[in-house]
């Protein structure tokens, strides 16, 4: 009998809880109502008023129209009179017919018992028995680390990297002698200071020839292209140059057609140099890739443009890519399909740059250091996309 008395009680105050509800929903209505008929009637007001300023506006107009002054109109044409106190009156009936309206709805709803009227005692107090729920039968449902995705992180194997160029290198020994007779090789001893100068022997006329230079010198002793004729005398830069403290140093030189002599010049103390100039069949080629260190001098001979890649680690270093038409700074040559490129890039410290090259020439590096290494990796024009 007990649980049934709960029963009961318990439905009772169900619906008590619900009628209050239920008046509240309607409470709100009634207010949302009013709110709308207050809105209703001031867009009302304001459409009277934009009427009324519309019949001021043609009463205007019309004064212009037969001349006659706009403030005789106004005196002359009395306004409606008591049509803002109309409007007064209309909006203050709406709202109390509306609130009127909204509270007989109230009045019209039953009265519920408030709940706190319920005293505490006529609800028996039923223990309702909950089993324990042990901790162990909750799964616990372990997300590994993997399933969370992540940007992977760069391999570190992937990533490009220059390796100390292994191999034999030039041995350093006494500076080779040109022998009597022996073309595109010149040399010479000098001690004390002094120059002399001799003409261009081209190993392949019409061509560039390459200078290899080896120069010693207890004080100082440089190797610079002239260029010397009837008419115009220039001097271009060195291609090599020793002081004392170096010791021996070996150079390369690209020498161009504009170019007729090389002048040696020497200062105090004891000096010697060797110049051997070989023509651009007898370089190396690069073909796919190639790596080393120092400044070489090295044939291109692609049959389209093609892109090539140069890591290098150097202080400063550079790429050129000479034109095979050997005309040098005054090149006019144009390859169908491809813009301008340039035919020169440069860093500091260790970069990769990439240098198109349109047709076959030479490609001349520049290092620092003759120890300095570099790679170069030939790719066609547009196969990979370099990042920003």
């Amino acid at each position: 009998m007990a649980l049934v008395a709960v029963f009961l009680l318990g439905c009772v105050v169900m619906g008590l809880i619900g009628q209050a509800r239920g008046a509240r929903r309607t409470a709100r209505r009634a207010l949302e109502s009013a709110e709308r008929a207050e809105r209703l009637a001031a867009d009302a007001v304001s459409a009277l008023a934009e009427l009324r300023a519309a019949e001021r506006s043609a009463a205007v107009r019309e004064a212009v129209r037969e001349a006659v002054p706009v403030d005789r109109v106004v005196l002359t044409k009395a306004p409606a009179p008591g049509r803002e106190q109309l409007m007064a009156v209309l909006h203050t009936e709406l709202v109390q017919v509306l609130g009127r309206r909204a509270a007989d709805e109230l009045r019209a709803l039953p009265v519920a018992a408030p709940v706190d009227a319920v005293p505490a005692d006529a609800v028996p107090a039923v223990a309702v028995p909950v089993d324990a729920v042990p901790v162990d039968a909750v799964p616990v449902v372990a997300v590994p680390a993997d399933a969370v995705p992540r940007p992977a992180p760069p391999a570190e194997g992937d990533l490009p990297r220059l390796v100390p160029v292994t191999g034999p290198r030039d041995s350093v020994g006494g500076l080779p002698e040109a022998r009597p007779g022996e073309r595109f090789h010149y040399s010479g001893v000098r001690t004390g200071e002094g120059e002399e100068e001799f003409p261009i022997d081209w190993p392949e006329p019409g061509a560039v020839a390459i200078a290899e230079v080896v120069v010693e010198a207890e004080f100082m002793v440089t190797v610079v292209p002239m260029t010397r004729t009837r008419t115009r005398v220039h001097t271009h830069p060195r291609v090599a140059a020793a002081w004392g403290y170096e010791g021996q140093i070996r150079a390369r030189g690209l020498l161009t057609q504009e170019m007729t002599h090389l002048k040696v010049e020497s200062r105090e103390g004891a000096s010697s140099w060797s110049v051997w100039l070989r023509g651009p069949s007898e370089l190396d080629e690069l073909l796919d890739e190639r790596q080393g260190s120092g400044s070489p001098i090295l044939a291109v001979r692609p049959r389209g443009p093609v892109e090539v890649v140069a890591h290098a680690k150097s202080r400063s270093w550079s790429l050129r890519f000479v034109c095979g038409c050997w005309a040098g700074d005054k090149c006019a040559c144009t390859t169908r399909g491809l813009g301008y490129t340039t035919n020169y890039v440069s860093a500091c410290g260790e970069a990769i740059e990439v240098l198109t090259v349109p047709r076959p020439g030479l490609l001349v590096v520049t290092m620092d250091e003759e120890t300095d290494p570099w790679r170069l990796r030939v790719r066609a024009v547009g196969s990979e996309r370099d990042e920003d």
